[in-house]
């Protein structure tokens, strides 16, 4: 089961052998890893042998707890692992199940799906917290990191960013250490910056009292550029998007390192560095650091890395324009590789934080930026209004909404996102969340948010998703498998099954994209077993036949062929 993409279930058998080893049959946890075999028929590279560990860990207001992790564990192309709780009372067990790691449409011999469960405290409240690190993909892949609060149980997820994400998702990411900074605990991720890019970010996540919010990061390299001319295009591209989400003044020192580490020979290459030096020389005005800023584009005027470099006068420009804080936003709009999203606030940031809100909308037309619509409204619920606004680029598709908050006496600049049709009405969303949601339209909502120990504003866009019938479909035919499994009539549950199949001529669980990249969402040899099994229960020979030979030559490799085989007597 573990293996076919019903992980959950498997899961939840496996905690209950475990309560029943503890509990019944009185097995001390640590002989559980002798006590636990294997269930697989033949061990091979498709059905691997499951083992289980255990690890103590300490849990307030109880006996002792106990971390154990089960599954094909510590190999890279393992299908998945589970991690379970054991906490002692007395002499009961209570089994909490923490982790399914188990790839969720089965397991396919090109992915890997290792998963590790791990004790530490990264919140410095003297109680440990449960870290997941999951990893799914080939040799390219995201890594996914969960951090659990076990001291209240059951277990209750940390989430990560205002958006309160249940986990940190980072392509080819990792956890690479827990530094201590200022006194407090921080848990830092490194971050690949391209596919043939060896040079990394390091980016630091720290806990607020509600989520796990990005401190800061830095950029790591080598001795030298170890990827050579041809991967600089791929690196400087991650770079580029890497310091987006740095503060300012971060991201102007990780693009001068990046300068400075990097010495392509080809022109067309070197002129790559000029863009990096525009992008620095951006990044220092928008944290205010207006001579720095004049420096960097000054000699990329007077010193290119490239010679007629394309960036010469698109620096030329900046220089020209930007005379005072005030002209911030209408100079790097002169700069394609402006940020118009980043510009904006720190313009506002660096010459209009003082505004009243009455006023502010008028400073920023003076400003040269142009607001079609704009209005008043409570978006947090607070009984203040905020500002909100619309605004268009020259090259903007749509326009886009923003909303002027306050807090304490500085007002700031928060962009909400594209927004197709202009309309001044806005209504709160009652859909029972304890955050105040503003109906944006196009199934889209906006919660305006506070930082829990700074007040800071904050705005997420909730999207809500559009009915998937692949989905809708699959968890239909696990309602009847768990039905079939628990002894149901299995006449009525197969003719349902048979309307299942009749969806696709293959597996109805499987699709091919436009690319040609097939996408599984659930393990179709294990779907044509259940199907092969409900025909055997409900009497049809003759078709339970045709359906586990069809296990055996469509899907050779499987561990259910070796289930059907059994069934056939082979």
């Amino acid at each position: 089961m573990a293996l076919s993409g019903e992980g959950a279930e498997a899961v939840r058998i496996y905690a209950d052998l475990i309560g029943q080893a503890l509990n019944q049959q009185k097995v001390a946890p640590s002989e559980l890893p002798g006590w636990f075999h294997s269930g697989e028929l033949a061990p091979t590279y498709f059905t691997p042998a499951f083992t289980l560990e255990v690890s103590p860990v300490a849990i307030s207001g109880h006996a002792a707890g106990y971390l154990i992790a089960l599954g094909f564990l510590h190999d890279i192309d393992t299908p998945g692992s589970a991690c379970l709780l054991a906490v002692q009372d007395q002499d009961d067990y209570a089994i909490y199940q923490l982790h399914d790691g188990f790839a969720g449409a089965g397991f396919f011999a090109t992915l890997r799906n290792p998963s590790e469960c791990f004790v530490k405290d990264v919140t410095d409240d003297g109680n440990a917290e449960i870290i997941v690190n999951q990893y799914s993909g080939g040799h390219v892949g995201t890594t996914e990191i969960t951090v659990l609060d076990i001291t209240q149980l059951p277990h209750v997820v940390m989430p990560f960013n205002p958006a309160r994400d249940r986990s940190l998702a980072i392509w080819n990411g990792w956890i690479s250490s827990y530094p201590t900074v200022e006194g407090t605990t921080q848990l830092e991720i490194g971050v690949a910056l391209g596919l043939y890019c060896e040079e990394y970010g390091l980016s630091r996540y720290q806990w607020n009292g509600q989520w796990f919010e990005m401190t800061g990061g830095q950029l790591v390299f080598g001795e030298g550029f170890a990827g050579g001319d041809e991967a600089l295009p791929d690196c400087l591209k991650g770079i580029s998007d890497y310091v987006r989400d740095l503060g300012a003044l971060d991201a102007a020192a990780a693009l001068q390192m990046a300068y400075s580490a990097y010495a392509p020979t080809v022109k067309s290459q070197r002129e790559l560095l000029d863009e990096l030096r525009v992008r620095q020389g951006l990044y220092s005005a928008y944290a205010g650091e207006f001579e720095a800023a004049r420096a960097v584009f000054n000699e990329i005027v007077q010193a290119p890395a490239a010679s007629n470099s394309a960036w010469i006068r698109p620096a030329q420009d900046f220089l020209l324009a930007f005379e005072a804080p005030t002209d911030l936003l209408s100079a790097c709009l002169k700069v394609t590789a402006c940020e118009y999203e980043v510009a904006l606030p720190a313009t506002v940031a660096i010459a209009y934080a003082n505004a009243p809100l009455a006023q502010f909308t008028g400073e920023l037309r003076t400003a040269g930026v142009q607001i079609p619509s704009e209005g008043w409204f409570d978006f947090d619920a607070d009984g203040r209004d905020e500002r909100w606004f619309d605004t268009i680029l020259p090259s903007a598709a749509e326009p886009e909404l923003w909303i002027a908050a306050t807090y304490g006496s500085v007002t700031k600049a928060l962009l909400v996102g594209p927004r197709p049709v202009l309309d001044s009405s806005f209504v709160y969303i009652n859909d029972d969340q304890p955050e105040i949601l503003t109906d944006l339209g196009n199934g889209q909502a906006l919660e305006l948010g506070h930082h829990p120990l700074t007040g800071e504003p904050f705005a997420v866009v909730r999207t809500s998703k559009s009915p998937n019938p692949i989905i809708e479909t699959l968890e239909r035919f696990r309602a009847l498998r768990e039905q079939l499994i628990h002894g149901s009539a299995p006449a009525p549950i197969y003719e349902q099954l048979l309307e299942i199949d009749q969806l696709s001529t293959g597996c109805p669980f499987e699709v091919t994209e436009t690319s040609g990249t097939v996408v599984a969402y659930y393990d179709c040899a294990a779907y044509r077993y259940t199907l092969a099994l409900a025909a055997e229960l409900a009497g049809k020979e003759r078709e339970a036949l045709a359906f586990y030979r069809a296990v055996l030559s469509d899907y050779p490799d499987s561990a259910f062929a070796e289930l059907a085989r059994a069934r056939l007597g082979l």
